[in-house]
């Protein structure tokens, strides 16, 4: 028998404009928490308000969201995807410059 599992969980990262630093959380409602974050309502993010969402993933434990979340916040994977990131937006910079 086939069935759908729901994802419950989402771990995304959010890039500052303002410091360019990463914020990297989990959530199950991820529109909701990004609404919070571009209003101004959560206290570790308004100062470094506004915000683009890099990416985001689903999972279907938040055990799962959790072990991800802790993985993307290591120093190690911060710098590597760091280094991704200022990649892809060179790129896209140059590209259009061109």
């Amino acid at each position: 028998m086939f069935y759908e599992k729901k994802l419950l969980c989402c771990v995304y990262v959010l890039l500052s404009l303002k410091n360019y630093k990463f914020y990297i959380s989990y959530i199950t409602n991820l529109y909701e928490r990004l609404t919070s974050h571009i209003k101004g309502k959560s206290q570790s993010t308004e100062p470094r308000k506004p915000f683009i969402l890099l990416f985001c993933e689903y999972y279907l434990s938040k055990h799962d969201a959790i072990r991800r979340e802790k993985y993307l916040k290591t120093s190690r994977e911060k710098t590597t995807f760091k280094t991704h990131v200022e990649r892809v937006f060179l790129q896209k910079y140059l590209l259009k410059r061109f």
